[in-house]
């Protein structure tokens, strides 16, 4: 197993981590492309773009799937000689990791609360921190999470060992004249 996906692995759940830890810390907002893009703290306390709302049976049954995909994920990894889908299944898995560090550290918190170990920042579940108008709240494991999909898709679709769509030309090798000759015969009799 090539150590490039692993390292991008972690490297991308502490990027995310840390990214979150900065910006709550700093609480600040600010637009970083007018009308577009802002830098803007909050919490997400449903799944993916706030479905199931605060749902406790829907965010467990979340969790469970992001466990599953993260182990399927691995076991796809021990399987592929393939560099571009070894670190597709890596960053997808990451970003899923990320997110599910913040579900399991509010459902820490909802059960013994902030007394001793400082979870207050996840009352209210995954930190979100870009906010891309008209669309939703995102954080770079969600970043992590689309671009894992988008790698393993292309890679799928037209770069694997039988792409949907195969972008290399055969080529079409002419006869050879005495081939062409024994086709013919073959047809006649």
């Amino acid at each position: 197993m090539a150590i490039l996906p692993i390292i991008l692995f972690f490297a991308i759940v502490a990027v995310d981590q840390l990214t979150k830890i900065i910006v709550a810390a700093a609480d600040i907002q600010f637009e970083i492309i007018g009308g577009l893009l802002s830098l803007e703290y909050t919490q997400n306390s449903g799944a993916a773009f706030g479905l199931f709302g605060s749902q406790s049976w829907g965010i467990a049954l979340f969790s469970l799937i992001s466990i599953g995909a993260i182990a399927v994920c691995f076991i796809v990894l021990t399987k592929t000689n393939s560099k571009l889908l070894s670190c597709g299944v890596m960053v997808l898995a990451a970003g899923t990791a990320g997110n599910l560090i913040d579900r399991l550290c509010t459902l820490l918190y909802q059960m013994i609360g902030d007394k001793y170990y400082g979870l207050d920042g996840f009352a209210g579940g995954v930190r979100d921190f870009l906010n891309i108008q008209f669309f939703a709240n995102i954080n770079i494991a969600d970043i992590a999470i689309t671009a894992g999909v988008v790698i393993i898709c292309l890679y799928l679709l037209f770069l694997g060992p039988d792409p949907v769509f195969n972008l290399k030309k055969k080529k079409v090798e002419a006869p050879v004249e005495g081939e062409v000759e024994a086709q013919e015969s073959d047809t006649q009799e």
